[in-house]
């Protein structure tokens, strides 16, 4: 079980940035772009908002392919700037079904790993509790007899001692379980995966779908 223990340590590491200020520095068809005076200003919101055509995604992926993803979801865009029916949609609060194009595959597989690893440490606690009632019961079924035999005195030890390790363990599975759950709470739903981005509004539409490219990292 210390095994176990050790292997979830990284969840003791810096907090995921679970937010759209990610990947400040991509390219877009060959070029270079910076993110970071959108990123300085969504955490202000002072003066004017720069990189206008940077659009704020969030919503659920529904289909994947070659090229990303088909993300059904809302559009925070300049409402100025919209263009076409699913943008103007968008921007007024509905829900759009848009294509993203190279998808920021990185970041669900640390949601992944995230949700496997909560689940792991959920599971563990869970188990040690369990036993921890099995053997509570056990002592309590045996009672504070004196004239135990050799054989249910040893076994009564053993209960003792197996509830002094399962609760130092359970203990050292508390701060996992708390630094676990606090990234978990930084995505939009920490039971499912939300793409929550800034992408690029390429101005085109597919098969009735606004695309937005995420750009390469």
């Amino acid at each position: 079980m210390i095994g176990c223990l050790c292997g979830l340590a990284w969840l003791a590491g810096p907090t995921l940035r679970a937010n759209p200020l990610k990947d400040p520095r991509r390219v877009i068809s060959g070029r270079s772009v910076n993110l970071e005076p959108l990123f300085r200003w969504w955490t202000n919101r002072q003066g004017d908002r720069p990189l206008w055509a940077w659009v704020h995604i969030t919503g659920t992926v529904v289909a994947t392919n070659s090229w990303g993803w088909t993300v059904e979801g809302r559009l925070e865009a300049p409402p100025t700037r919209a263009k076409g029916t699913a943008r103007e949609s968008a921007s007024s609060g509905g829900r759009v079904k848009l294509a993203l194009l190279h998808a920021p595959v990185a970041d669900l597989e640390d949601f992944a790993q995230l949700a496997a690893e909560s689940k792991a440490l959920h599971d563990q606690s869970q188990a040690l509790s369990n036993q921890l009632s099995s053997a509570a019961n056990t002592l309590r079924n045996i009672g504070p007899n004196p004239h135990r035999s050799l054989a249910l005195a040893a076994q009564v030890r053993q209960l003792h001692l197996f509830e002094n390790q399962a609760r130092a363990q359970l203990m050292a599975l508390r701060p996992l379980m708390a630094d676990c759950r606090a990234k978990l709470a930084a995505y939009p739903d920490p039971t499912k995966y939300i793409v929550d981005c800034f992408a690029l509004d390429l101005g085109r539409e597919a098969n009735g779908m606004p695309i937005y490219d995420y750009g390469r990292r």
